[in-house]
């Protein structure tokens, strides 16, 4: 019996292998014999669209169809009698094929297979071959019938399939890779119909974002909704219930209470579809973003908060103010608005450092949240400025009550890390509605009112009034002083002092004056004031002291006598590091020699920290210039301090001078000034003489010059100095000045 893959030739001469019969046969079907069948085979091989061969065992190929010739491009005289293999160039094709092809055609087995052959014209294409051997009647192999299938395309969709497979799964094993160490949570989450949840896949970031194992999810839908936050957990349902509706994408912003009790906050973004069985399905990713909130809170906190303190900014105190009002408007309850300023911060700043002002405002900080209650609102603007706003304040005794409170708490020693400081402030308040309606007009008058309080000594407090407000012509010279040096409206003018036995001048004093173009001459009392408050002074100052240098040094080029000429310092400009360097720097740019420039400082700020003006003198005289104390008699002067200045020169200041032949106190102090500064040999100057009684009795007192309106009022430069130059040339003018 053949095997399944083999087949039997007939017993019949024209079914032969070598004289196959290519007419077809007119028997009908029901009398086919198996004379007949070799004519039927062969017209069947000849109409396939597959290429069809008969091999004999020796001799190769004794036949084939029109269709193989189409396949491999050769004619029955270049293929007849040659093995396929051979034609076809097999050896081209993988050892494995070829080896199966040899051991099942050693055995007569049957064979499928396909190849990789070579038609004629060169071009390479698939093969697919179905090998049946051909047995006689005794079982002997005689050949084989072969079918022939060009199969390249196949092959080549099943490569491409194979490595669109293959590339599927590369991606998916990274994909799989990067779920599972990404920070964050990816899932697929669908919602049936029925309203039942479950997770179809959650990635291990849901450990991260949520502190929950995967099975925990894939087992409940329901596990993550139990750790959203409660105060959250109706919006993030409001958006879900949205995104079924609409198939829109959700995201959502909420917060997580951990198994472990913590508060996060996570972020999701999901994409849904609907299924064809009514359910929805989300395929998602969620993100931790604890870090990034905290973040943004705190940025959020330091645009409304004083970094230092932690208090309410000018932003937040603004925010809060308006907030308050509104509802002052719809109770009618009053409230309070507090400016504070620190009495002397500066000081500290200067003397103790930055740091030490630094934890003292944090310390004033404490106080003040102490002090006040919950609904009320504590805020620093700057600097040593902080504003309060007391809430819900009945009637005027409660607003006394409250502020007393408040200014005892500011009032004494501060202690510090490594020291005691004792501070004192400086108290405006303004009440709504008697005050201000809006959070702006509040805030000016209980500026005002500070002000006024500073302005009065400080360490007190003042309720706003009416008469507080400031001209707008105060405001108008703010404005125009900022243009008057760049206008050269600015002027020196000069008031020279004489000696009081003899007559002679010894110096002048450069006296600041302002020609307005509409105004008209501006006296210093009005705008120096405006200066040091707004910080020109520092410029303006400047500007003095070299415009001076270049007057002296242009008398002196002229031909006139040795002068000195004297500059009043504001505390401003005194307390500059650099103040050494300027002055050095104007000297040098007038060729002036340094000991004819007189430097002042008032007693007030030389007494206000005697060891630090000592230092800032010493650098001074190293200049070579001379020093005077100011308005000498109206501060706190001792000998010791004035020993510790070693200033050259004290001017007694007007205000003793004034009714010192009139009142017998004013004389008494008068006389104690003079001798104070002729017990430390330093050159005593009375300021404002105005008659002949005062320079008598300055004169019987020993006092050595004077200066005022008897000698010469105030004058331009061209006229002091044009007066200085009849002093000192016309004797009989200057004996008579002497003995007037």
């Amino acid at each position: 019996m053949p095997h399944a893959d083999q087949v039997m030739l007939p017993r019949s001469q024209g079914a032969t292998l070598g004289g196959m019969k290519s007419d077809i046969p007119t028997t009908p079907l029901g009398d086919i014999t198996p004379e007949t069948a070799g004519a039927w085979l062969s017209m069947v091989a000849q109409v396939t669209g597959y290429g069809v061969t008969l091999n004999d065992a020796q001799r190769g190929i004794v036949w084939a169809n029109a269709a193989f010739s189409q396949l491999t491009g050769y004619s029955p005289e270049e293929y007849l009698g040659r093995r396929p293999s051979e034609l076809l160039h097999f050896e081209s094709s993988d050892p494995e094929t070829k080896q199966r092809i040899r051991e099942s055609f050693d055995a007569g087995r049957g064979l499928r297979f396909e190849i990789l052959v070579r038609s004629k014209d060169g071009h390479e294409w698939w093969l697919d071959t179905d090998a049946r051997p051909l047995l006689d009647a005794e079982g002997k192999l005689k050949g084989w019938v072969c079918i022939h299938a060009d199969v390249t395309n196949e092959v080549l969709k099943r490569e491409a399939l194979r490595r669109n497979e293959k590339q599927t799964r590369i991606v998916s094993e990274r994909l799989a890779l990067i779920a599972e160490n990404v920070p964050g949570m990816i899932f697929q989450w669908r919602l049936t119909q029925e309203g039942k949840s479950e997770f179809l896949y959650v990635s291990p970031g849901v450990r991260a974002v949520y502190g929950l194992a995967p099975e925990v999810l894939m087992s409940d839908g329901d596990a993550l909704m139990n750790v959203t936050h409660r105060q959250d957990r109706e919006r993030v349902l409001t958006l879900m219930r949205q995104s079924i509706q609409t198939l829109v994408p959700w995201h959502i912003e909420h917060r997580v209470v951990r198994p472990d009790g913590s508060v996060t906050w996570a972020v999701g973004d999901a994409v849904p579809r609907r299924n064809e069985d009514g359910s929805t399905i989300w395929h998602g990713y969620v993100a931790d973003v604890t870090a990034s909130k905290v973040s943004e809170q705190r940025i959020s906190f330091l645009a409304y908060h004083d970094g230092l303190t932690g208090l309410e900014n000018r932003l937040g105190l603004r925010s809060k103010l308006d907030e308050m009002l509104q509802a002052s408007y719809r109770t009618s309850v009053s409230l309070a608005v507090l400016m504070i300023d620190l009495d002397r911060f500066k000081y500290v700043n200067d003397t103790l450092g930055h740091d030490v002002g630094d934890e003292l405002l944090v310390e004033i900080a404490r106080r003040l949240r102490s002090t006040v209650r919950s609904c009320d609102v504590v805020a620093r603007l700057g600097g040593d400025e902080f504003v309060l706003v007391l809430d819900d304040l009945p009637d005027e005794a409660h607003v006394s009550a409250a502020v007393q409170k408040l200014f005892r708490q500011l009032r004494g020693n501060f202690r510090l890390s490594d020291r005691t400081v004792y501070t004192t402030c400086s108290m405006g308040i303004s009440r709504f509605p008697q005050d201000g309606t809006d959070g702006s007009t509040l805030l000016k008058h209980a500026d005002l009112a500070m002000y006024t309080a500073k302005a009065n000594g400080g360490d007190s407090f003042r309720l706003f009034e009416t008469a507080m407000r400031p001209s707008t012509d105060r405001l108008l010279i703010e404005v125009e002083l900022r243009d008057a040096l760049e206008r050269n409206e600015l002027e020196i003018y000069y008031q020279p002092r004489i000696d009081t036995v003899t007559g002679y001048p010894t110096a002048v004093e450069a006296l600041l004056r302002w020609h307005h173009p509409t105004r008209g001459l501006v006296l210093p009392g009005l705008f120096i004031p405006i200066a040091e408050e707004t910080g020109l002074i520092e410029s303006i100052g400047q500007w003095v002291l070299r415009r001076a240098c270049y007057d002296l040094r242009a008398w002196l080029d002229r031909g006139g006598a040795s002068l000195r000429v004297s500059v009043n310092l504001s505390p401003i400009q005194f307390a500059r590091e650099e103040l050494p360097e300027r002055v050095a720097a104007a000297l040098d740019a007038a060729r002036l020699p340094a000991d004819l420039l007189e430097l002042e400082i008032t007693e007030t700020v030389a007494m206000r920290s005697p060891e630090l003006a000592a230092r800032h003198l010493a650098r001074l005289r190293a200049l070579g210039v001379s020093l005077a104390v100011d308005d000498f008699g109206t501060g706190h002067s001792s000998l010791a301090r004035l020993k510790l200045l070693n200033v050259d020169c004290v001017k007694i200041d007007r205000s003793l001078v004034e009714d010192c032949t009139a009142d017998p106190h004013d004389a008494a102090l008068c006389r104690a000034a003079i001798a104070l500064g002729l017990a430390l040999g330093l050159e005593v100057v009375a300021e404002g003489v105005e008659t002949q009684e005062q320079r008598q009795f300055l004169t019987q007192e020993h006092c050595s010059t004077i200066q005022g309106y008897l000698v010469a009022p105030p004058m331009p430069a061209e006229e002091a100095f044009s007066l200085l130059g009849s002093l000192l040339e016309v004797p009989r003018l200057r004996n008579n000045l002497a003995q007037a």
